[in-house]
């Protein structure tokens, strides 16, 4: 089979790993929304273009239409969550050929990517029958609720997603007997280590945001656009150019105290990339790979036999993703759909000894989740309760209290009818 070339355009709103879930066949590269495809980036190879989409995000649409202008027959696939109605109406208008939504498993994107490749009469041709079957049901169905309420859309989007899902699965299980030239730990702050020893951090933040940019991406190439765009954004072409060349070098003489006869960062194509020839772990890969083995284990075979795999998870986790560099955006979504993540695996093992009546566990364990988001209602209910079955009823109503002024100062909300409901049972003594 000819090798597949993935194009994705990156919007820089969204960081998507993508690298472990392609066909084997197939080449990826990143290039910026912005950037204008010519004929010889697609005509060598098998080419299918990946983008990803955000509610009303009119840039993807208009780089979509640019794209059917110039390309009628390139395969297009549009990957993202909660599509708004209107959006939907313009997905089929601009003849998309599959809009893949969030959570995606790695065997319906392998599976989509064979069906846009499959051969028919010598070419190959996109397979649109199960897309456009319920693209036209949907259509049909929109264009019923413009009659009933006078062409007025519904603002909320269609959908269910899980909120603590993590995106793409993640990369396969590190293989304990394997040699890895790097491991590389990104909670807290990133540090390198080879042959058992601890890097010393690379001198200025720029060099050190762009290290790590390059290192979490380590799968695949990312063109020098879009690094520019990240990291230079605010100062001319010329000048975005330059400073990334010079970071470039001062990661390369970094590099070249430990790795004398390999270059670690290459360059083709406009695209710089970590050499595939490193083996590289990362505690981010591991934590998602626990995460997912976790929530496989808990659907067959019940939460306290996913509880060791979601323990190896929070083991990893040592403090937020790239924690000491707030001060870079791109690392914002990663950071908060981790912690989102993390939230959940803890949730999960709190609830497990809440039903063991195992409560001293269960504070533990809920403290530490309202450190990382101090209004989450449900588990100051399970504080209170749990406070209330050991006997500690000032402490249930104090972390009622708590969550009335936190939920008041936060959100302006007051508690919900259960919580409300669980602090006058504790009251008069009638906790079910």
């Amino acid at each position: 089979m000819a090798r597949i070339k993935i194009i994705f355009f990156s919007a820089g709103v969204q960081e998507i790993r993508l690298d472990n879930y392609l066909l084997a066949e197939t080449d990826m590269v990143i290039f910026p929304l912005g950037f204008n495809l010519g004929k010889r980036d697609v005509k060598k190879k098998k080419t299918i273009v990946i983008l990803w989409y955000s509610p009303d995000d009119h840039k993807v649409f208009n780089k979509i239409k640019s794209l059917r202008q110039n390309f009628t027959h390139l395969p297009i696939i549009l990957i993202g969550e909660n599509p708004t109605p209107k959006d939907l109406l313009e997905v089929i208008e601009l003849k998309v050929d599959h809009f893949l939504t969030l959570p995606l498993s790695k065997e319906k994107l392998q599976d989509t990517l064979q069906k846009l490749v499959r051969p028919v009469s010598g070419k190959y041709f996109p397979d649109l029958s199960g897309f456009r079957q319920k693209a036209k049901m949907l259509f049909q169905r929109l264009m019923d609720f413009r009659a009933k309420n006078k062409n007025e859309l519904p603002t909320k989007s269609l959908g269910i997603i899980n909120p603590s899902y993590s995106g793409f699965l993640p990369a396969p299980k590190p293989d304990k007997g394997k040699y890895y030239d790097l491991n590389v730990l990104f909670f807290d702050d990133m540090k390198i280590i080879r042959d058992g020893k601890t890097l010393p951090a690379i001198k200025g933040k720029k060099n050190k945001a762009l290290l790590a940019y390059l290192l979490y991406h380590h799968h695949k190439p990312v063109h020098r656009e879009v690094l520019m765009d990240k990291f230079w954004s605010d100062v001319s072409p010329i000048s975005g150019r330059n400073s990334l060349y010079v970071a470039i070098c001062n990661i390369r003489k970094y590099f070249s105290d430990f790795f004398q006869s390999q270059e670690v960062i290459l360059l083709e194509n406009d695209c710089y990339a970590i050499n595939s020839e490193l083996e590289i772990l990362t505690d981010f890969d591991q934590f998602n790979f626990f995460y997912e083995k976790g929530k496989s284990i808990e659907t067959l075979q019940g939460l306290k036999h996913a509880l060791g795999a979601y323990n190896k998870a929070l083991a990893l986790y040592q403090g937020d993703f790239l924690g000491r560099m707030r001060y870079e955006d791109w690392c914002e979504p990663i950071r908060a759909n981790l912690m989102e993540t993390y939230l959940f695996i803890l949730n999960q093992v709190c609830t497990y000894f809440y039903n063991q009546n195992e409560y001293d566990a269960c504070i533990n364990i809920s403290k530490k989740m309202l450190l990382k988001d101090n209004c989450l209602e449900e588990v100051h209910r399970k504080l209170i309760r749990s406070y209330h079955a050991l006997g500690f009823n000032d402490l249930a109503i104090r972390q009622y209290l708590k969550c009335r002024e936190t939920l008041e100062k936060e959100l302006q909300i007051q508690p919900s009818s259960q919580t409300q409901e669980l602090f006058l049972q504790i009251q008069t003594g009638g906790v079910q």
